[in-house]
């Protein structure tokens, strides 16, 4: 059960397997640390988000700096892994 709507805790799993610490406020916030610095990298989730539908997923994908759809896709359901996420950022200038 890939692509939309997302479920939202599996997004959060894979946010923070990938290196994204989680910060709670009215929101759930997601820093990527890197080598133990914030990254300057960030997405958040609503409190009580279930599911994240297409306007979400694409804000979340230029948040974090993913190229694509399909980028964000492969980061949530795991294709991508942390070090091939972290080499993607870095060849497109934002590491």
């Amino acid at each position: 059960s890939s692509g939309l709507p997302y479920d939202a805790r599996k997004v959060t799993a894979s946010l923070q397997r990938k290196g994204f610490l989680r910060r709670q406020n009215d929101h759930t916030f997601f820093h990527l640390i890197v080598d133990g610095k914030d990254a300057g990298i960030f997405t958040k989730i609503s409190q009580g988000e279930r599911e994240i539908g297409t306007p979400l997923a694409k804000k979340m994908q230029h948040q974090m700096q993913l190229p694509s759809s399909s980028d964000f896709r492969d980061f949530v359901d795991c294709p991508m892994s942390a070090d091939e996420y972290l080499d993607l950022l870095r060849r497109n200038g934002h590491l």
